[in-house]
């Protein structure tokens, strides 16, 4: 089953806008420690929307959506927030060719 959050199995470095996918159950928001997905410890189904984790970045995400991308495993350039974030809600639709110029 596909992990309904934008930031699953991602990491988020530091003093970047970027996240770099990783693999694993690591949750890219937890940013102190790089561990792993919080609702998936508790034996929750992990979802974005029910994360108390996301909400509590609400603002923070909001403020930048437009300079935060994520880079899938394989690809060459980034995809924006908003559109990474549609395309997982709504189950993992084929990303474009990221890895062309």
């Amino acid at each position: 089953m596909a992990k309904r959050c934008p930031f699953y199995g991602f990491r988020w470095p530091e003093r970047k806008s970027d996240l770099f996918e990783v693999g694993g159950s690591e949750c890219g928001l937890d940013i102190d420690r790089n561990g792993a997905c919080r609702m998936e410890l508790e034996g929750s189904a992990v979802d974005f929307r029910r994360c108390e984790v996301a909400a509590a970045a609400t603002l923070y995400l909001e403020l930048g959506s437009g300079r935060i991308g994520f880079y899938p495993s394989g690809a060459n350039r980034s995809v924006p927030l908003p559109e990474w974030t549609r395309r997982v809600l709504t189950q993992m639709q084929p990303l474009p060719n990221l890895t062309q110029g």
